[in-house]
């Protein structure tokens, strides 16, 4: 596994109802997130596992019939299409290989995923993931007690929050229709929490041989924190290689500089130009960018 790759399950499953022991599991979405990339996507629909059940209300909400769910492939097929496609990405021997947990109310979906594995001989779902989720409900909570007067949520319901920051949802309790929307919704409601106040003791000690293969997403974070442009990961990554590498090099000096206190300094060792190609992404209309030409031109 590459050096820091990061890796995203965005799950996302239609029940027989609530109860994960004794309702059955009728449909798994899921959205494989590489490096802050959506790479791959299943969805997968199957017959209840023999002996749970499924509530008249349950299929109001999902919108399927007995007959449809009968037509279904066997759970235990749906059990292998799942098992094929976490094997396809994540290397379940690998400690270090796992992958953090996302969707709206995840914990709903996990709690009905871990019994299915069990009633498939497999007690190790966890050899796929690690401990950590990522929860839209829990970033609207975040959000509101962040700036309060900006968002104040009806309610925490996935329908709400898509709305709220015009995601589409036009299929709402198709588990695939759902996990789409809500990896949107997360990508956007993680843009209104910012990357500016990361503690100093965070990026101590960074050097530059540590940033030779940085990743998009942590070289934008390290931009955000040395000046007034806000870039995306994508963007950076659409630069190109030249002018990714001036932005890495820049940011890595600009960090050196904060470190010691000397951003304001244009005669701290190291300092370099501002990148051109960033200046269509600075939030600040009038950024305090140093001119260094002079300092350039007398070394």
């Amino acid at each position: 596994m590459p050096k820091n790759t990061q890796k995203i399950i965005m799950i996302d499953t239609e029940t027989g109802g609530t109860d994960p022991n004794t309702h059955a599991l009728i449909e798994v979405a899921m959205i494989m997130v590489i490096d802050n990339n959506p790479v791959d996507t299943i969805d997968v629909f199957m017959q209840p596992v023999p002996g749970k059940i499924i509530e008249d209300e349950a299929l109001e909400v999902n919108g399927l019939t007995r007959e449809q769910i009968g037509g279904f492939q066997t759970c235990h097929e749906g059990y292998l299409e799942i098992i094929r496609f976490l094997d396809m990405h994540i290397s379940k021997w690998d400690k270090l290989d796992k992958a953090i947990s996302g969707g709206h109310n995840v914990s709903f979906d996990l709690d009905f995923l871990k019994p299915f594995f069990t009633d498939m001989g497999n007690k190790y779902l966890g050899s796929y993931l690690n401990w950590k989720v990522l929860d839209t409900r829990q970033l609207a909570t975040l959000l509101e007690m962040m700036v309060p007067d900006a968002f104040n949520f009806k309610n925490h319901k996935l329908a709400t929050l898509c709305e709220f920051f015009e995601v589409d949802l036009t299929n709402a309790h198709n588990a695939l229709a759902d996990i789409e929307a809500t990896y949107l919704l997360c990508a956007k409601m993680i843009d209104c929490i910012g990357i500016r106040n990361i503690p100093e003791h965070a990026i101590a000690g960074t050097n530059q041989s540590e940033l030779q293969m940085i990743e998009p997403a942590d070289l934008a974070k390290m931009v955000a924190m040395v000046s007034d442009v806000m870039i995306s990961p994508g963007d950076l990554w659409d630069l190109g290689k030249k002018n990714y590498t001036a932005v890495r090099d820049w940011a890595a000096a600009e960090l050196c500089a904060k470190q010691e206190g000397k951003l304001d300094d244009p005669t701290f060792p190291g300092r370099m130009e501002f990148p051109d190609c960033l200046v269509p992404f600075i939030t600040n209309p009038s950024p305090p960018i140093l001119d260094l030409s002079h300092e350039t031109k007398t070394q």
